[in-house]
């Protein structure tokens, strides 16, 4: 636990009213310097300048709940996965952020594209006449996570449109490793939200994604004794093993509830790690029966 923070750190100023934490505006000085309190600082400052760019995202996504807004509930919600290294600098893990939270039914098969004027981000229906209404608005969020640049579409599609166009014009030549999607469902009558959908890589600033020595390209490809079943433009990477047992395995890869892919190849792999990229999205895993992102 974090405890009772107060200070400023850049632009920010936490507070604390009745046990909460409280984020906001700076409007003073505190010159505390102890190691502790330099560490929470740093990490409050990081995750609030995601939550500033974020903005009216955090609001539509988190129900007012006493003092505290839905930036302040953004930053309690993840200040555990900001981090710091040796040197006291901040990264996020972008990868178990949440943007929202509530008892609306969460997307699914949440995946990205590239469009014309940037990411097409879509998924898949699952609108029901109880707790995913087809009436319910999606919000998105892309964030460049080297920059921390933000660009969103709020609300502008309903639950049954599958998907929306995220307009940024440095979007359109970015690979997914640079990017964190999050997505969520929103009451038209603004009483509910969904839990958050992502997709997200490593950490900014920390440590980056695995790459791997040999590359299978999709629909149909073969490499070191292993086969991929998949979409064109799909790919699958490892890290050939040359010695172990050759005994047949066999890999069923789902996204979203849905299979989008197979792989054959020996069963001394089983375990070891993989990247599968998929519609333009790159996930990670390790080899099993039966793989589900």
């Amino acid at each position: 636990m974090l405890g009772t923070i107060e200070g400023s750190a850049g632009g920010l100023t936490f507070s604390s009213t009745a046990g909460i934490n409280l984020l906001r505006q700076k409007v003073g000085t505190n010159n505390s310097k102890s190691p502790l309190q330099l560490q929470q600082r740093a990490k409050f400052a990081e995750i609030g300048r995601l939550a500033k760019a974020l903005g009216a995202l955090l609001l539509a996504g988190y129900k007012r709940v006493g003092f505290q807004n839905g930036y302040n509930q953004f930053v309690g919600q993840n200040i555990a996965y900001t981090s710091l290294d040796q040197n006291n600098v901040a990264s996020i893990d972008y990868a178990r952020l949440s943007v929202s939270t509530g008892s609306v039914t969460p997307l699914v098969g949440l995946a990205m594209a590239n469009s014309a004027t940037g990411k097409t981000i879509s998924w898949t229906d699952n609108s029901d006449s109880n707790q995913a209404l087809a009436s319910d608005k999606v919000y998105v969020a892309i964030v460049r996570t080297a920059t921390k640049q933000v660009a969103q579409s709020l609300g502008s599609a309903t639950h049954p449109a599958g998907s929306v166009d995220v307009a940024a014009s440095y979007l359109a030549g970015m690979a997914a490793g640079e990017l964190a999607v999050y997505a969520f469902a929103r009451r038209a009558d603004n009483t509910d939200a969904s839990p958050t959908a992502s997709l997200a890589s490593a950490a900014a600033g920390g440590s980056p994604a695995p790459t791997f020595g040999t590359t299978i390209p999709g629909p149909s490809g073969t490499a070191a004794g292993t086969t991929l079943t998949a979409s064109a433009g799909d790919r699958f990477g490892f890290n050939e093993l040359t010695t172990g047992s050759s005994g047949p395995y066999n890999m069923a890869i789902n996204v979203g509830g849905q299979q989008v892919a197979s792989v054959d190849t020996y069963d001394r792999y089983a375990g070891k790690p993989f990247g599968f990229t998929h519609a333009g999205v790159t996930r990670t895993g390790n080899f099993a029966a039966t793989v589900n992102f």
